[in-house]
């Protein structure tokens, strides 16, 4: 189930402390279940304290706990029809037989999405800030890849470009180490 929730849970789940992730990952997983559950069993069923999980919602933007089950049963309420259900992404391209091509797109996307959240999820605002301080101060940028990921290489290559950065792709290294030594 895609809804703002879970996005924003994974926006801001790079930045949370360990304890708080483990209360994020239950959200993640049973956020069905949470928007009638008491403050109490919530804790229980992540394995942290009470005031871990006020920490996590707190951190998330809400401002008490009602009012994040409010939000969890306006937003289930919301996407409860049969065509979100049916849009669960299923994990890695593997395809059946009894898929019709015109669902092969969505599953393609629906992967594409889950994934980009995961690395979202993943990802700290500090940690991301370091690496564009990183980036800045760099007079070269060497971009390695093989195989699927010289498409993002690439993609990337091209942002650093237009923002002035001097990179190069490990095509070009290997070229010019291959004409180096005729």
């Amino acid at each position: 189930m895609k809804d703002k929730i879970s996005s924003l849970i994974n926006e801001k789940y790079g930045d949370l402390r360990k304890s708080e992730k483990k209360t994020a990952d239950y959200f993640l997983s049973h956020l069905e279940e949470i928007g009638e559950m008491l403050l109490e069993k919530l804790a229980l069923a992540c394995s942290v304290s009470q005031p871990t999980v006020m920490r996590t919602i707190k951190a998330l933007g809400f401002g008490g706990y009602k009012e994040v089950c409010h939000a969890v049963l306006v937003e289930l309420a919301r996407y409860d029809t049969a065509e979100a259900k049916e849009l669960k992404p299923m994990f890695g391209y593997s395809l059946t037989p009894m898929d019709r091509p015109e669902d092969i797109p969505r599953k393609v996307v629906s992967i594409a999405v889950n994934r980009m959240e995961d690395h979202l999820r993943n990802l700290s605002t500090k940690t991301f800030r370091q690496l564009i301080d990183v980036l800045r101060s760099a007079n070269l940028i060497d971009i390695y890849s093989v195989e699927n990921s010289n498409v993002t290489a690439i993609d990337l290559l091209t942002k650093l470009l237009y923002l002035g950065m001097q990179c190069r792709p490990l095509m070009i290294i290997i070229i010019r180490e291959l004409v180096q030594e005729t």
